[in-house]
């Protein structure tokens, strides 16, 4: 039974072709972010549709998940989606990109710790950690007696590929995090980033005049 404070699950969502779907490739659109959820009228039915954090609509999700976040709009819960994953399909043709996000819908009440769980689940993402978000009633409670620190141990399995599905993205690689580091204002972290590229490059020229040179 769905708890009156939390419910959080993975769920898939397509893109309406590939010029919209190929900017899930590009930097504005990475792994852990935050999208906002809305919903946007298609002649008479409302289609639940995601935004990512330039106001960009990214995708669209089906009849079912519409309907599910939904009942969690009218239960005054505030609905956060998560990218977890990119993917491309070949079939059918011409092909067509689609990808998944982590739903987390809470209410006002504990609001800060759930904040909080959220900013938690972001990072794992990132780091490619696909942490289980459908959580049940004690570990909510730990959740909010924890202020948000308390994590799930539980993983979920990975995207379940058909023939023709590619993996494009399960995490933020280096040159997205140095991206992301540069839009946050964070020089130094971002000037240690580029030391240790430019020490790994190095090392990597010198290796090659002693064995080649």
């Amino acid at each position: 039974m769905p708890s009156n404070l939390y419910q959080g699950f993975y769920c898939q969502f397509l893109t309406e072709d590939k010029k919209v779907g190929a900017q899930l490739m590009g930097a504005d659109d990475l792994i852990g972010d935050l999208f906002e959820v809305r919903m946007v009228r298609d002649d008479a039915d409302p289609v639940a549709c995601i935004f990512n954090r330039f106001d960009k609509k990214t995708g669209y999700f089906d009849a079912d998940i519409t309907y599910k976040l939904q009942l969690c709009i009218a239960r005054g819960m505030h609905i956060s989606a998560i990218l977890s994953g990119v993917c491309f399909s070949d079939t059918p043709d011409p092909g067509h990109y689609w990808g998944e996000v982590a739903i987390l819908a809470y209410t006002d009440r504990e609001k800060s710790a759930f904040d909080t769980f959220r900013s938690h689940v972001q990072t794992m993402l990132m780091d490619g950690t696909r942490v289980a978000v459908d959580l049940s009633e004690d570990s909510i409670a730990s959740l909010i007696d924890s202020k948000g620190e308390w994590t799930p141990t539980d993983r979920v399995s990975p995207l379940k590929l058909e023939h023709g599905d590619v993996l494009l993205k399960s995490h933020r690689t280096f040159n997205e995090k140095m991206i992301e580091l540069a839009r946050q204002r964070k020089p130094g972290c971002m000037i240690i980033g580029w030391l240790f590229i430019i020490i790994v490059v190095t090392l990597i020229v010198i290796l090659f005049k002693q064995f080649f040179g």
